[in-house]
């Protein structure tokens, strides 16, 4: 428990004799002392232990007493301690000792600061020194407490460093939200998007729409493609779909996908589950396309069943357009 210097008997003694004065003091010295003994008590939960170890596995030691000592780009020897993260069995997770080194492998056995529930602290950071994937890297402990070595699941979550940190506040930069591609978000690529969507508002041509009307009775196979429409012509910039339910049939539960070219990487629509969509319209794809214009690709709408031949109720109509550009 804290006790301050001056709540010492004799100290005591002298203040409760200046009455009432000392009275007052001696309760705010139990004050103070008693938010003291609050703190030493919930240190160990709000303050992290490290614990610091050479190096960390990159995946299953699937043999604890014949761990290869050349791991991670490292080559360990007797004595060094290793961070086990990636165990499949979960309980084994935790820090080791390597033993006596033979042909390359050696045995592995608990660290004595780590093989004991009262050891293992909340919130617990393990430092890593060395490795090709794990260098300086810091691994938080998570699971259920009291840690009980070998029973409980131990769980190690990666906390960033500081090379990580750089690198996470260089890409959420303002300059780095704007725009996005497959390459990720940059200011460059939201100038050519700007680009493009004036190019569509000086359009010469307005927009205009394909479409398609595809009775579940027509389907056949396990899946099937339909034409929609004509082929695009030059420079035609998709920027809306919409599929309508005309009569809801039996194809809740299987995949809709509308492609140009036939290529899924250009699709509108990726595998979308038309699983109990009701009679009614469905929009999509507000904005322009992420691959751009097209030329001379056709807009094809698939769909897919295990049966569709058993298919009779449904009707489905599919729109989409386009603007071509000037």
């Amino acid at each position: 428990m804290a006790r301050t210097h001056l709540t010492r008997r004799a100290d005591i003694d002298r203040i409760k004799s200046n009455r009432p004065a000392g009275d007052r003091i001696i309760a705010k010295l139990d004050e103070h002392d008693h938010a003291l003994d609050v703190l030493e008590a919930g240190g160990s939960t709000i303050l992290s232990e490290i614990h610091h170890v050479d190096g960390a596995s990159t995946g299953d030691v699937a043999n604890l007493a014949a761990f290869t000592v050349n791991n991670d780009g490292v080559v360990h020897t007797a004595g060094k301690r290793i961070l086990l993260k990636d165990q499949t069995t979960v309980e084994q997770n935790g820090i080791y000792v390597v033993g006596a080194v033979t042909g390359g492998t050696a045995p592995l056995t608990r660290a004595t600061d780590w093989d004991a529930a009262a050891e293992i602290k909340v919130n617990t950071i393990v430092a890593v020194a060395a490795g090709t994937a794990n260098a300086t890297t810091y691994w938080q402990i998570a699971g259920d407490f009291p840690m009980v070595v070998g029973t409980a699941h131990q769980h190690f979550v990666q906390v960033l460093n500081k090379t990580q940190l750089a690198t996470y506040l260089a890409l959420t930069t303002q300059a780095g939200l704007i725009g996005s591609d497959a390459a990720g978000y940059s200011a460059a690529t939201v100038k050519l998007q700007l680009a493009e969507v004036k190019a569509i508002a000086d359009a010469s041509v307005g927009a205009i729409k394909r479409t398609v009307t595809v009775a579940e009775t027509s389907l056949t196979g396990t899946s099937q493609a339909v034409n929609i429409g004509a082929i695009l012509p030059t420079n035609a910039c998709v920027f809306m779909h919409e599929i309508v339910v005309n009569t809801q049939g039996v194809l809740a539960g299987n995949d809709l996908t509308i492609t140009v070219g036939g290529t899924t990487a250009n699709a509108i629509v990726a595998s979308t589950d038309l699983d109990a969509l009701a009679p009614g319209k469905y929009q999509g794809t507000l904005g322009v396309h992420p691959r751009g214009s097209f030329s001379g690709e056709q807009l094809v709408a698939t769909f897919a069943a295990s049966d569709l031949a058993s298919l009779s109720a449904g009707n489905w109509t599919i729109n989409v357009w386009y603007f071509v550009l000037a």
